[in-house]
């Protein structure tokens, strides 16, 4: 053998493998060329032609092309993320979870439809016989397209029934996890303190008080804490907690009248079930506002729960000069 024939079964191989022939006439097809071209000493490409063409004689009927592997890994990924997305608005509606997408209700109608659409096509692609395979000696063209178009009636029904089905028990097993994931509580403690900053631009706001996780789960990270309405952003914010074994202990601290805060500790911190932590927060509002002994500020902690997302937790205060 030649370097120039090794080459050509080489190449024919690789197209006979991407056209979705299967392994054991991929090899009988390279055998037969092999022994033709070892007897006859021919050049293999006027003899059988550019390797892509020959291995397309070979490849017109098989089923599982590349292109087809790859079609159906787009239908998968656009179908699940399809019944994913009506998934979380059926726990939505059913269990207040909130969405992951927050965007138009509209517009996240729409886009699940093109979503499925996408996955749809790419099925259809996926699980049809190719039509050149059909074209063969001794079939019937009306009925090998009839038995075509069946095929793929049933296979959009059958695909229909199971987004349906699929996108409402994902959506009630989402509201289920959400309801009974860890939820943050915080005590009715609450001891806040208002003065001037130092800072000209605010009036400082500090606030301590004992939160805890009502129930086990999922691990539960904090991300951030902030005022709802009048949070100076030009005042850096601190914050730190500790953690006891009982709430009585937890409140025995939080009464103490020690406001000693380092850097902002509760961005990421790992919260676990039975402990009670003691939180002291510290920011601003603006220097401008006007307060009035009605007025209801709100301390707004926002929480990951793994596998749920974010959830939100509002300590109430009443804040004034």
């Amino acid at each position: 053998m030649t370097d120039r024939n090794e080459r050509y079964l080489s190449r024919l191989g690789f197209w006979l493998r991407v056209g979705g022939t299967d392994g054991a006439r991929t090899v009988s097809v390279l055998s037969d060329v092999r022994t033709h071209l070892v007897d006859s000493a021919e050049n293999p490409y006027e003899t059988f032609g550019p390797p892509r063409s020959y291995a397309k004689e070979f490849t017109s009927g098989s089923g599982w092309s590349w292109a087809r592997r790859g079609s159906g890994f787009v239908a998968l990924v656009a179908l699940a993320a399809g019944c994913y997305s009506a998934a979380d608005e059926v726990a939505h509606l059913r269990a207040q979870r909130p969405l992951w997408w927050t965007a138009p209700q509209w517009i996240v109608i729409v886009a699940t439809l093109v979503v499925w659409l996408v996955g749809w096509r790419a099925l259809l692609f996926t699980e049809s016989r190719p039509i050149l395979s059909m074209a063969s000696e001794g079939v019937d063209p009306q009925r090998a397209w009839k038995v075509r178009v069946l095929r793929r009636r049933i296979v959009s029904l059958g695909l229909l029934i199971a987004v349906v089905l699929a996108s409402g028990i994902w959506g009630t097993l989402l509201g289920r996890s959400y309801q009974d994931s860890p939820k943050l509580r915080v005590t009715s403690y609450v001891n806040s303190a208002t003065g001037t900053s130092g800072d000209p631009s605010g009036i400082a706001v500090t606030v301590r008080t004992v939160i805890y996780l009502a129930s086990r789960g999922p691990a539960t990270t904090l991300n951030m804490a902030t005022l709802s309405k009048r949070v100076d952003p030009a005042v850096p914010v601190a914050s730190s907690l500790q953690g006891f074994g009982s709430l009585a202990q937890a409140l025995r601290i939080a009464r103490e009248n020690n406001w000693s805060l380092g850097q902002d500790q509760l961005p990421g911190y790992t919260l676990n079930y039975g402990t009670y932590y003691v939180l002291t927060w510290a920011g601003a509002i603006y220097s401008t506002y006007t307060p009035n002994p009605s007025t209801q500020e709100n301390l707004v902690i926002t929480y990951l729960v793994a596998g749920v997302g974010l959830q939100t937790l509002r300590i109430p205060l009443s804040v004034n000069s």
